[in-house]
């Protein structure tokens, strides 16, 4: 359900303003399912750990390949979208940082390489293998998810910024 409601907006926002409104709002709403899924799992990873770690270490493995999955679609579905919506120049390196709309989709990009790493550096430090012998670090999960939320955070909120800046950001 709550994957669903996030999704619900992906059918008003910027990617109905064009010929291509049904693969861009499917696409759109893909990738905010995707994402709803990547940031809510960690949370209920974090909040599982608080309540009984080893069940947490024993489930970091497991989420850690839904996490993959829920990056895999969210960089192919929000790659081509702004390429759909010709916003972008990809040819040319200065688009990325001449134009609102680029900087906005630069920072997105950065931000989904710094969480691709620090995922797989939680997968690898953070558990302890997912066995009572070797229990979890709740101290390093914490600076590891909290680091992970905020640059979410980041993402999602540059990612509202380029719903609400649309086409005519392309001239600017």
């Amino acid at each position: 359900i709550a994957v669903a409601a996030s999704a619900a907006p992906a059918f008003i926002g910027h990617g109905g303003m064009d010929a291509t409104h049904v693969s861009a709002t499917v696409s759109l709403g893909l990738h905010i399912a995707a994402v709803s899924a990547w940031v809510g799992g960690l949370a209920v990873l974090v909040a599982l750990a608080l309540v009984d770690r080893a069940a947490a270490g024993r489930a970091l493995p497991l989420f850690s390949v839904v996490a993959l999955w829920c990056v895999i679609v969210a960089a192919e579905t929000g790659r081509p979208s702004a390429m759909e919506e010709s916003m972008l120049d990809f040819g040319t390196a200065t688009s990325l940082v001449s134009t609102q709309y680029g900087t906005l989709v630069l920072a997105k990009g950065v931000a989904l390489g710094f969480l691709v790493r620090l995922g797989w550096l939680q997968r690898r430090r953070v558990s302890g293998g997912g066995t009572d012998d070797e229990p979890l670090s709740l101290g390093r999960l914490a600076r590891f998810s909290g680091a992970e939320l905020l640059i979410m955070g980041a993402a999602i909120g540059a990612s509202v910024a380029l719903s609400r800046i649309g086409p005519s950001a392309a001239g600017l």
